[in-house]
């Protein structure tokens, strides 16, 4: 992770790092079945490839973060002064 080794740099101090995976993989999940009840709406707005590419796309990731292949974390910073 190379964000944390850039912190000092800017002033700043690391805080809090949180893995969000869970939270992706909720939420793409939660996407895709909302577009999925409302698929002939979206498909007359974006066309079937673009709202097929985009399901498979949520699914994909869905599954690589709920399987633990897919990393995704936050980081909270404060900053601390003058800029190294």
């Amino acid at each position: 992770m190379q964000q944390h080794r850039t912190l000092p740099q800017s002033a700043s101090r690391l805080t809090l790092t949180a893995d969000v995976k869970a939270s992706v993989s909720r939420t793409s999940q939660c996407w895709h079945e909302a577009r999925s009840e409302q698929r002939e709406a979206l498909c007359e707005l974006e066309g079937e490839a673009e709202f097929e590419e985009l399901q498979r796309f949520l699914t994909t990731v869905h599954t690589l973060a709920s399987q633990g292949r897919l990393a995704r974390f936050a980081f909270v910073g404060e900053k601390t002064g003058r800029a190294v």
